[in-house]
């Protein structure tokens, strides 16, 4: 006997809507399945274990905490970690005040506010009336509820955990000395471990400047998924269409094309680590307006790029009267002028060195985006040297990206942190 299932049961219906939504995306981009479990992979394996250990030794994976116990065999376990450069006195006064309405997260406030844990930007000084913290205490997280304090060994521990729901979480700051060098300075410095358990597949909710550094790292990995993406993954899986010197790389992503879904499926990810970038540029900009306009011109790129990519690709060589080419011409040029944007802005946000390397990237983006534009001209004959041209171009542009990237990782990982003479949160 065969059995069937009514099609009016409702979560039938739903997965049946879904199936022709997923149908009807595919048919609109031009795009087919992507690799079986290619993204879940990519996030589960690498990134995932990646952000759970995010600037830990060896030694804070294995250290015995304070508030191990409050969780036997935990489902998700994260442990962080970030070296400053002062001593326990100095940053426990910044501990003891975290919370809504209180010192803040000093996290990305802008996000924190977003979410509503935080109705203010964090402190920026040390507030008295929030250093007596006592077990029992409760540290409020938005206006629903708090983090009940369970443990604290003064200048060295400090434990939040609870029970809610069917589970058990903790989450606690140590702080251990270490001997290291900030900005040629020999001294005693300080490693702050935060470190989560939880029965629950969750990600931390704040990561602080992990998140910022995470997010800066996101140009450079962009950078290489584009470069890998266009001439190194395409060209081995279809080397009879993939052509270096006389192919354009939108001829890659045109309706018909044999890589198409092959790069939609590797460019939707890269767009999304453009805007992460973005994001990380914009926490770094720390009163730059310039610096701000390159977060700015950066995520108008991205908007671009993904809409170029999924509604206005070219079509394939030798189509006649194609309207799609016309709107790709369009949206390439816009897109053109924001990565000029971003460079310029981003030019100004180091000396004198870094600025002039800016502008000669301009002009080899300009230079080359006009060589292109005449080398393009006898399409759809033979275009001997477009594509090396416009490869020059290409990888000019995600050269500088990921130096700009560098320049930012390199500039907070040199943060003067606190000291004696000022007591402000190294942000």
């Amino acid at each position: 006997m065969e059995a069937r299932i009514a099609p009016e049961v409702p979560w039938v219906l739903r997965i049946q809507r879904a199936r022709r939504v997923l149908s009807t995306w595919r048919r609109h981009f031009h795009v087919r399945r992507p690799p079986p479990l290619a993204l879940a992979v990519l996030y589960w394996v690498p990134i995932r274990r990646w952000f759970g250990c995010w600037g830990a030794t060896a030694a804070d994976l294995t250290r015995t905490t304070a508030g191990d116990a409050a969780v036997v065999n935990p489902t998700y376990s994260a442990t962080l970690a970030i070296t400053i450069g002062a001593g326990p006195e100095h940053i426990w006064p910044w501990l003891v005040q975290l919370g809504y309405q209180r010192g803040g997260l000093y996290s990305d406030d802008w996000l924190n506010r977003l979410f509503g844990y935080l109705d203010r930007p964090s402190a920026e000084s040390i507030l008295p009336q929030f250093q007596q913290l006592a077990v029992g205490d409760e540290i409020p997280i938005g206006r629903a509820g708090g983090f009940p304090v369970t443990a604290i060994e003064p200048y060295r521990a400090l434990v939040l955990s609870g029970t809610g729901d069917g589970f058990a979480w903790v989450w606690q700051f140590g702080l251990h000395p270490v001997a290291c060098c900030m900005k040629r300075h020999s001294m005693l410095g300080v490693t702050d471990v935060s470190r989560a358990h939880a029965p629950t597949i969750s990600e931390p909710g704040w990561i602080g400047a992990k998140w910022r550094r995470a997010s800066l790292a996101c140009g450079v990995l962009s950078s290489l998924l584009y470069v890998i993406s266009i001439d190194v993954i395409a060209a081995l899986r279809y080397p009879d269409y993939h052509g270096y010197t006389s192919q354009m790389v939108s001829e890659l992503m045109a309706v018909g094309a044999p890589t198409r879904t092959l790069l939609v499926w590797l460019f939707v990810p890269y767009n999304l680590l453009v805007f992460a970038f973005a994001a990380g540029v914009s926490a770094s900009a720390e009163g730059k307006r310039a610096t701000r306009l390159a977060a700015t011109a950066l995520v108008a790129y991205g908007v671009v790029s993904t809409a170029g990519l999924l509604l206005t690709p070219m079509d394939l060589r030798g189509t006649v009267d194609s309207s799609r080419d016309t709107l790709h011409i369009a949206a390439t040029f816009v897109m053109s002028i924001f990565i000029v944007a971003f460079i310029a802005f981003g030019a100004f946000a180091h000396g004198t060195r870094f600025r002039l390397y800016s502008f000669w990237t301009i002009a080899t983006v300009v230079v080359f985006g006009a060589l292109v534009g005449y080398l393009a001209g006898p399409m759809p004959g033979p275009t001997p040297w477009l594509g090396l041209m416009e490869r020059v171009n290409i990888y000019a542009t995600m050269l500088w990206i990921s130096v700009f990237a560098v320049s930012l990782l390199r500039d907070a990982a040199l943060s003067p942190g606190i000291n004696d003479e000022d007591s402000r949160w190294p942000r």
